[in-house]
């Protein structure tokens, strides 16, 4: 019974669908945005339906992916008719975001599945890239943009390194989170000047601890 009860739910709602293609294409409903309407839903339902896959059988876990993938271009599509500016400016985040956030629960769900940090945590970071210039731009100077770059990607290094999950901790990541982290902290310098006198009072304030406490020993 659930078995065809599923099948007339999709049969219904491809009918609809034809339906309003039908309508549109010859012209009858040409007036209202019919295709992000439809597309909307059609995303949503899609979405959806590869989540209900994984909700099945957990072993399938590859199906978060386009399930988040379909939902975040539903949640795009939905936003750029209710508010087409917005849609604009955060809708690029939104979309990217919600694509990370799938390959972060294959994380989260499948401990084994430790290289999912990474294209999560890139997409993440080209996310926060989007929203840069508009929303940090003022806190991060003009280089904001390849400041949250490196500084994201960094950070996705680190997770690899401190997370457990692997068979072995993955030592070598904290090689590629130290480099990306010293850019994005000189790419900050250039913009914010008065950082660029952090390193050395940090140097001279270490060096100034040190010869303290070997005074003080003596």
């Amino acid at each position: 019974m659930k078995r065809v009860s599923s099948g007339l739910w999709w049969g219904v709602f491809l009918i609809l669908l034809g339906l309003l293609f039908l309508l549109h294409n010859l012209g009858l409903i040409r007036s209202f945005r019919v295709g992000p309407m439809m597309a909307t839903p059609a995303f949503a339902v899609g979405g959806a339906a590869f989540l209900a896959v994984y909700l099945r059988r957990r072993e399938h876990w590859w199906a978060l992916i386009p399930g988040f993938t379909l939902l975040g271009l539903s949640l795009l599509v939905g936003l750029g008719m209710v508010s087409p500016v917005w849609a604009d400016r955060i809708g690029p985040a939104l979309f990217l975001g919600s694509i990370g956030l799938s390959f972060w629960l294959i994380y989260l769900l499948h401990r084994r599945q430790w290289w999912a940090l990474i294209p999560g945590g890139v997409l993440f970071t080209l996310a926060l890239v989007t929203l840069g210039e508009d929303f940090m731009g003022a806190f991060l100077g003009k280089n904001a943009a390849a400041v949250l770059l490196f500084f994201g990607m960094a950070f996705t290094f680190l997770l690899v390194a401190l997370l457990p999950g692997a068979e072995m901790r993955m030592t070598w990541a904290f090689i590629p989170a130290g480099f990306l982290f010293v850019i994005g902290l000189f790419l900050m310098t250039e913009s914010w000047r008065w950082l660029s006198l952090l390193g050395p009072l940090a140097l001279i304030a270490l060096g100034g601890y040190l010869l303290a406490r070997g005074l003080l020993r003596r």
